[in-house]
């Protein structure tokens, strides 16, 4: 009888999960910068994980300078508002922690700023299988528009192909995490069927101008575009309400 002797897989998602949870162990502690954390040794018994798990989550959470270790001291929290990098706010979303609405506002005004660079650009370098692409996320947005389906993939689709299109492959990079931190919210946003046919034709009329290469035309229907979508939420997100003393 043969027996497999592969040994098993290690999960790859064991460090993702206590990432997470030592995420939540910070907002739920409302620690600040500066406080120190349990151990290495105190978060795996915490969590009922092995410390090879813990060590790999703090040591992501290390590069992306949330927390910090001092030699012979111990492992304390970064300032997060300032230090840690964007990358850290993305985690958060991806983990389903919850984002301060001061912190998706703001990643709102980059983002907004970031896209008109980009169909600048796109206007610039775009080719004919740039504009054929497009087209065609277009036409599968169209159809489950008239399906009644939600189009926040055929949305981020489209807009990461105008981003695509500048030939800029770190523009590509750091737009998409953009994508990936509003991903929940364009779910909810594009659950409207009014807002989805708006935002079908407001990205007909961009590509129409990026295939004709107006960048003024393109600059300006990007910034009319982002403007809208932003305008509803910022009457949507509301910061929480300050505690009574």
């Amino acid at each position: 009888m043969v027996t497999d002797q592969r040994k098993p897989k290690r999960s790859a998602e064991a460090p993702n999960r206590i990432t997470g949870r030592i995420l939540a162990y910070i907002s739920a502690n409302a620690l600040d910068a500066g406080d120190r954390m349990p151990s290495e040794r105190e978060f795996a018994e915490r969590f009922g994980a092995s410390r090879a798990a813990v060590r790999e989550a703090l040591a992501r959470l290390q590069a992306m300078r949330v927390v910090e270790r001092r030699p012979n001291s111990g492992i304390y929290l970064g300032k997060l508002d300032a230090e840690s990098s964007f990358e850290s706010l993305v985690l958060h979303s991806d983990l389903g922690l919850p984002v301060k609405h001061a912190k998706i506002l703001q990643s709102m005004e980059v983002r907004h700023l970031l896209e008109i660079q980009a169909v600048q650009l796109a206007c610039r370098r775009r080719s004919a299988e740039d504009v054929a692409a497009m087209r065609a996320i277009l036409d599968a947005q169209d159809a489950r528009v008239k399906r009644g389906l939600n189009i926040a993939g055929e949305d981020m689709a489209f807009h990461l192909a105008i981003i695509a299109a500048t030939r800029n492959d770190v523009f590509v990079q750091i737009v998409n995490a953009f994508y990936r931190l509003s991903s929940a919210r364009r779910k909810l946003y594009f659950s409207d069927p009014g807002r989805a046919r708006r935002s079908l034709a407001q990205h007909r009329k961009i590509l129409r101008a990026i295939e004709a290469q107006d960048v003024a035309l393109g600059m300006a229907l990007m910034n009319h575009h982002i403007g809208d979508a932003e305008s509803y939420w910022r009457t949507v997100i509301r910061p929480a309400p300050a505690a009574r003393s």
